[in-house]
């Protein structure tokens, strides 16, 4: 996909999140996340004069619990997670770092005065990095001389292939962050992006992924905005499914079979634990359920 589209839109979902950074950095305390301050710049004009407004953005905050509850939540503790483990890779000086579908990602930008000299490749398809270019152009952004944008199509590309035509090293010590995409691949494109680190990195690299937990549908009701959040998705989203998930315990398994060893792992409540309590105890809010991030290298 590095001269054409190949008919694929811009990701809706992606510009969910975005919108979902957006009122986080305006309506959540600050104290737990990192603000992203650049996200509503790639939003559409009726989303950024909703955020202009308190009595507006809590009118979409009160919908949104309803709708799709947890959501707000899980996306304040996803970012502040893979904030953390961008700027710790930067306060390290890993030599390059990887962010597999990208989307609206604005870590290159708000953390780009930590950067020493680490190269950044982002991937995503080609439509959706055109949009972010055009966005940020718009806004008089530039984009850092040390990141490289890279399109591709997982379910349909080499992934080594498209990163070493941007440059990738897979010789040196390498931050892979694949936020929010495993639950739209099929299996064997999971497969085959995690074989990247397995086969064509250094040893010492890292990956970082977030998936969902399979639930049978006699048990959907009892886990938090999972029922809410595939209605949504069904009705709103129906070009981006849930495809992929993990089994319930499993992660460990999963990793081994794949030539992996888990790092840590955090499920929705070691999440919320660790990213949404506030300093007197309290929880900003219980976020979706059947949600888990983990941190992984090679065997």
């Amino acid at each position: 996909m590095s001269q054409k589209d190949n008919g694929q839109k811009s990701s809706k979902t992606a510009m969910l999140a975005a919108f979902h950074r957006a009122l986080a950095h305006l309506e959540f305390n600050s104290e737990i996340h990192g603000p992203d301050h650049l996200s509503r710049f790639f939003l559409p004009s009726f989303k950024r004069f909703i955020l202009n407004f308190k009595f507006l953005r809590t009118m979409v905050k009160t919908k949104l619990k309803k709708v799709i509850p947890g959501m707000d939540e899980l996306m304040i503790a996803r970012t502040a997670f893979y904030d953390g483990l961008f700027k710790d890779a930067l306060n390290n000086n890993f030599p390059q770092i990887v962010l597999l579908g990208a989307g609206y990602d604005t870590r290159v930008l708000r953390f780009s005065d930590l950067n020493n000299a680490t190269k950044i490749i982002e991937l995503d398809i080609l439509s959706t990095q055109n949009n972010k270019k055009k966005c940020l152009e718009k806004a008089d952004i530039r984009i850092p001389e040390h990141v490289t944008f890279a399109s591709v199509d997982f379910n349909k590309e080499s992934i080594p292939h498209v990163l070493e035509k941007a440059g990738y090293d897979r010789h040196l010590k390498t931050l892979f962050i694949w936020e929010g995409v495993t639950m739209y691949l099929e299996p064997a494109s999971v497969d085959s992006t995690l074989e990247v680190v397995t086969r064509f990195s250094d040893s010492d690299s890292i990956i970082a992924f977030d998936y969902l937990v399979t639930i049978p549908a006699a048990e959907i009701n009892n886990w938090y905005g999972v029922k809410e959040m595939l209605q949504i998705m069904k009705k709103q989203y129906g070009d981006e499914k849930f495809i992929f998930s993990i089994d319930e315990g499993k992660i460990g398994v999963f990793l081994d079979e794949r030539g992996l060893k888990m790092i840590e792992h955090l499920d929705s409540r070691t999440l919320e634990e660790k990213f949404l309590t506030c300093k007197d105890g309290s929880l900003i809010g219980n976020m979706m359920a059947a949600y888990g991030i983990v941190t992984a290298m090679m065997k």
